[in-house]
């Protein structure tokens, strides 16, 4: 019932507060000021001089402190307030400290008038005001139900960069909002927490279910707030069902509700749903919900379905930024799938597309940043365009050379990279040697990239030269490292040495991985050494190495060539079982549902299984059209691989080396 007692005047107070520029809200001109020494009298005495800004001063501040909120617990109101003015009139400068824990008591309590009295106090002290006060001060004033003077202080709150608002003020601010039901406040702290917060939780999501449950009904802005808490916090799939409850509704959908959930579903890969929420929007500002779209477009290697978000990117008259062509060139630069060579028509097609990209963004006034640079240069280099690539390398130098700006480590290794792979190795050795003499940073990958350049000119002593390099700059091999030596090696046919540096990797403690045995075992079935390839695919299984694809290849095509058909499939059936799981209780738990799989009688059972695990996972699907096609051949299926005749006679054969290493 007091909460109207001189409501008025204390609304007056919270308003001077606030309004007034030259009081402790203008930080600006919350100089602390330096009092001389002087001596100052309480009701217990005359305290001495040389105490005013020592441990002195706080006992006393702290003893009134503890004084005002005894009798605030003994409801001795006017002997609180007295105790406060006696705070207030001592001859010193107070600090925020000196009303902390008044203002804790207050916001427990709660006790909202106290906590106008006090800033009454610390106004006419001049006291800076620090993130604390604020904070205790919002939280009493919301419990006690004054919501337009909390309102008042979060609002100058967002609006200073110096005091940070954290999460719970908020909830609180909600929660008295549901007390008086105040709809209109509630929609206003949610506007302020989607500027000043942005990282919402689950308690603002139960404070609009009693929001609900108390009548008052959401309009538009608070289910936008509440979506993209929600979206934060929990995902898109949490913020469409809200979606669906606006919708029941006949409630309309903000556009940046739209674009939230938008980019909440391109971020989870799911682009039919992106796609129809951006359909849905008629007016945005700003890129970065298309944006989103295009990286998963990206992700996913999916440039056709970019195509139409483009269109509506124009149709809304939505400007791109630099991060959308960087997208661009990593989308639509290259025309041929990652397995596939250019030739002359897809270089033709990707140089037009690179010219069109880079007219959009002149027309656009937006120049290059290194990612799109190095997106533009690395689908030069996958078309094997050198020519080009060197051009656009050059013009890279120049354009970030004229801003004073380092071109930049992944640039360099792109390049390098790309000349590798396209077996143009002097120019590779010609720019390293450059990045030398300029002092140019490098970095593991580039020494890594000019050791396999090594493998090209089959030079391991210059190989060996780059990893003492690589050390002295501080970088330790690691296992691409490794495969790059042993490539070289196996280049001579030096077998030994390779498989006595695949121990040294061992032993120094470095992973190998499936590239690095794919790199022996494709030697190795060149030169038709079935005992390496057994040995290899041992070792493989012991160090619980999945077999890939190129490893079933390798092994079978090994056996083939050597005229061991019936080994050759018992090895391909192993190795498959291993590419789906190295565990056998995993296998077992799988074989349920995947035996359907192998032994189909459908005649489209191939096609079915490409397109349920396509892109999901794509070993997966090569396995089980493996057995399937050994199934075909006559050979049984058996769901534990080590039991097979093949797999303990490798173990019998070649297990020992590993323990002996």
């Amino acid at each position: 019932m007091h909460r109207y007692v001189s409501r008025v005047p204390l609304r007056s107070i919270s308003d001077s507060l606030y309004l007034s520029k030259s009081s402790v809200y203008d930080q600006k001109n919350l100089v602390r000021k330096l009092e001389s020494l002087r001596t100052f009298t309480t009701s217990r005495g005359i305290v001495k001089h040389h105490d005013c800004f020592g441990y002195g001063r706080k006992s006393i501040t702290r003893l009134l402190q503890v004084q005002i909120v005894d009798a605030l617990r003994s409801n001795e109101r006017s002997r609180a307030s007295s105790l406060l003015s006696e705070l207030g009139r001592g001859n010193y400068s107070l600090r925020a400290d000196d009303f902390i824990y008044i203002l804790e008591h207050c916001s427990k309590s709660p006790d909202p008038l106290f906590v106008m009295e006090i800033w009454r106090i610390m106004d006419e002290k001049e006291v800076h005001v620090n993130n604390r006060c604020y904070m205790l001060s919002i939280q009493a004033l919301c419990k006690g139900g004054y919501l337009e003077e909390a309102f008042n202080l979060l609002n100058f709150v967002g609006e200073n960069h110096d005091i940070h608002p954290i999460l719970p003020v908020y909830n609180n601010f909600l929660r008295g909002c549901v007390q008086i039901r105040s709809l209109l406040h509630a929609n206003q702290c949610l506007d302020l927490m989607e500027h000043q917060v942005l990282g919402k939780n689950e308690v603002t999501y139960s404070q609009f279910l009693k929001m609900q449950n108390l009548g008052l009904e959401p309009s538009c802005h608070t289910y936008d707030g509440l979506i993209k808490a929600i979206v934060s916090d929990r995902g898109f799939s949490d913020g469409m069902e809200v979606l669906k409850t606006m919708q029941l509704r006949n409630l309309k959908p903000y556009d940046s509700t739209l674009a939230a959930l938008s980019i909440g579903s391109s971020k989870a890969l799911q682009l039919d749903l992106a796609e129809s929420l951006l359909d849905q929007i008629s007016r945005i500002s700003y890129v970065h919900p298309f944006n989103a779209f295009l990286a998963a477009c990206d992700t996913l290697d999916q440039p056709e379905r970019a195509v139409p978000i483009l269109s509506k990117m124009k149709q809304l008259k939505l400007q791109p930024n630099v991060g959308t062509y960087e997208l661009l060139f990593s989308l639509f630069g290259n025309v041929n799938a990652p397995y596939e060579e250019g030739n002359m028509l897809s270089q033709v097609d990707v140089a037009r597309r690179i010219k069109a990209i880079e007219m959009d963004m002149m027309n656009n006034g937006i120049q290059h940043s290194h990612l799109s640079m190095k997106n533009l240069l690395k689908a030069l280099g996958a078309e094997g365009m050198i020519r080009e690539l060197m051009q656009y390398l050059h013009v890279a130098e120049n354009q970030f050379f004229r801003t004073n700006t380092y071109l930049g480590t992944p640039i360099y290794n792109t390049v390098l990279h790309s000349l590798v792979e396209a077996k143009e190795s002097h120019i590779a050795i010609e720019i390293f040697k450059n990045m030398i003499s300029r002092s140019l940073p490098r970095d593991a990958a580039t020494y890594n990239i000019m050791i396999d350049c090594c493998s090209t000119i089959k030079c391991y002593k210059s190989a060996c030269a780059l990893v003492s390099m690589m050390m002295r700059d501080g970088f330790l091999p690691w296992t691409l490292t490794y495969t790059a030596l042993i490539k070289i090696l196996l280049e001579h046919e030096d077998f030994d040495e390779a498989l006595n540096l695949l121990d040294q990797a061992r032993l120094e403690e470095i992973p190998p991985d499936v590239l690095l045995y794919n790199t022996i075992l494709q030697k190795a079935c060149l030169k038709g050494r079935i005992d390496l390839i057994e040995l290899v695919a041992e070792q493989m299984h012991q160090e619980k190495i999945q077999p890939d694809p190129s490893t079933c290849y390798y092994v079978f095509s090994s056996y083939v060539d050597g005229g061991f058909f019936s080994t050759a499939l018992e090895s391909l059936q192993v190795l498959s079982m291993r590419m789906i799981s190295e565990d056998n209780s995993t296998l077992e738990e799988k074989r349920t549902e995947l035996e359907d799989f192998i032994h189909s009688e459908d005649k489209d059972a191939e096609s079915q299984i490409l397109q349920f695990f396509k892109g999901s996972d794509e070993n997966l699907a090569i396995a089980l059209l493996n057995l399937r096609w050994c199934a075909i051949s006559g050979s049984p299926i058996s769901w534990t691989p080590n039991e097979s005749l093949w797999a303990r006679r490798l173990l019998n054969s070649h297990g020992s080396r590993k323990r002996a290493s």
